[in-house]
């Protein structure tokens, strides 16, 4: 089999993305078109979230995307992306786990809603495959 070239794996990655928010009932969940993509988001339709998928072995530069993404909050952006409110670089290196990067007041404005509303965290964690090692 040839080798695949960086498009491909970032194409691929994004797919496995979609598949992923599909299987957990985001029936709208899709890759972006170019305006998005434009944007710095590769996955739309996740609920809450701006998803931008890196499938590199180098680190990409979180936080120079970041705040590109946090450009797309302004009023003149496109109405849709109102609706997701928090930004997040979804990163995948060969033999490593896969992470999920995003700015602190994020982390912490996901925090404070879900205390405000009571959600139990375990009801997050059911299927956290690390849970034996908590």
């Amino acid at each position: 089999m040839g080798k695949i070239n960086s498009r491909q794996k970032g194409a691929a990655y994004e797919r496995v993305i979609v598949n992923r928010y599909k299987n957990r009932g985001y029936t709208q969940c899709r890759r972006a078109d170019d305006t998005a993509d434009n944007l710095k988001v590769d996955v739309i339709g996740t609920g809450i979230l701006n998803i931008q998928a890196k499938r590199t072995e180098q680190k990409p530069q979180y936080e120079a995307i970041l705040l590109e993404m946090l450009g797309m909050k302004s009023k003149e952006k496109v109405s849709f992306y109102e609706q997701a409110a928090v930004n997040v670089i979804f990163h995948k290196r060969s033999r490593q786990p896969e992470l999920a990067v995003m700015l602190v007041e994020e982390v912490m404005r996901m925090q404070a809603f879900i205390e405000k509303h009571k959600v139990e965290w375990i009801q997050f964690c059911e299927d956290y495959p690390y849970k034996d090692k908590l």
